[in-house]
């Protein structure tokens, strides 16, 4: 009888292991960057793969209903911290990517004293 219970506990246990994989959101997001910093006037591309979600979005884009797999570009004019987030019923995961804008910077300037 315990060699029974035992194995009902084991193969239960592997079942419970398996079905939460399943319930479990998973996003890989990339630029193909190592860095993400662009100047001013850039773009940089965004994709994404999104698993065991029913829906995904991102506020920062104002896309509320994105594809499981895509890609963007972007070109903004200040650093943005972008928020993906994948749904499935009452439970979601999230997952930043950080895409920083530098300006330029005038280092020297010169200027004759007189202009004749």
């Amino acid at each position: 009888m315990r060699k029974l219970l035992l194995v009902f506990l084991t193969i239960l246990a592997f079942l419970l292991l398996d079905f939460s994989s399943v319930l479990s959101q998973d996003i890989k997001i990339g630029t193909g960057r190592a860095k993400r910093v662009l100047f001013i006037g850039d773009s940089i591309s965004i994709w994404w793969s999104v698993e065991n979600a029913t829906k995904f979005s991102c506020a920062e884009l104002e896309e509320f209903d994105l594809p499981m797999e895509g890609k963007l570009f972007v070109s903004q004019k200040q650093s943005t911290n972008y928020v993906f987030v994948a749904e499935r019923g009452k439970s979601s995961k999230s997952k930043r990517i950080a895409i920083e804008v530098v300006h330029p910077e005038i280092v020297n300037f010169n200027v004759p004293a007189n202009i004749t």
